[in-house]
């Protein structure tokens, strides 16, 4: 097969799982941090949840979603989603997806759940509250605007760390990206292939560095002001 078609398709298959797994893990982690401001239990549930994702291999979510559906179809005739995608047939983004998206979700609910634990110790907090401002609008308006500067510190760290797991996510799920043309590209001794992804992966890395990077900067008004005081 000519190369650059083939880059180019793997790569948009990539982009497309990494953003759609980056979104949903963030919108996720963000309402999974806010429970850190709710009851004893809701704590519990955030902090417990956000570690669990953090320490859980991604092979060890894709073997065992990959067992609940096949024992789901077995029992039941119902196969809750693709286990195997080859080029040419069917492509499974539900298993893919959720192992991906996994990780923004743990980083972003420990970030925000810390965050929000230091924001709402401020002053600024304790006006809001005396003058009578109901607790959502405190937590939305106030709150949340000094948390997300802060959990925006966090973000090279957990796009790095999204991008690793990337491979091993395209290749245990056989979806059809770049870590799947790797994978392929060592497996048939194709060294153009390798060395052509290789380069191309760590662009993408840091592309994603420098845009978390901007956007902690952007974000911080100390940064954006150049420290000036």
């Amino acid at each position: 097969l000519p190369l650059l078609p083939l880059l180019r398709e793997t790569w948009w298959l990539s982009f497309q799982l990494f953003a759609a797994a980056l979104l949903t893990g963030i919108v996720l982690g963000l309402l999974l941090g806010g429970l850190v401001l709710g009851s004893r239990g809701a704590r519990a549930f955030s902090l417990g949840l956000s570690v669990l994702g953090v320490s859980v291999p991604d092979f060890l979510l894709i073997l065992l979603g990959q067992m609940l559906t096949i024992w789901s179809y077995r029992n039941f005739g119902v196969r809750l989603w693709s286990v195997l995608g080859v080029q040419g047939g069917e492509r499974g983004w539900i298993l893919p997806l959720v192992a991906l998206s996994i990780i923004p979700m743990a980083y972003t609910a420990r970030l925000i759940s810390t965050a929000l634990d230091e924001a709402m110790r401020e002053d600024y907090i304790r006006t809001a509250r005396a003058k009578g401002l109901p607790q959502v609008l405190v937590v939305l308006k106030h709150a949340m605007r000094g948390a997300l500067p802060r959990a925006l510190n966090g973000m090279p760290a957990m796009l790095n760390v999204t991008l690793s797991s990337q491979l091993v996510v395209e290749v245990l799920t056989n979806h059809y990206g770049i870590g799947s043309g790797l994978m392929r590209g060592l497996s048939y001794g194709q060294p153009h292939v390798v060395a052509t992804i290789g380069l191309i992966f760590c662009a993408w890395f840091v592309v994603m560095d420098g845009l978390a990077v901007t956007l902690r900067a952007m974000a911080n008004p100390l940064l954006k002001g150049g420290g000036a005081g």
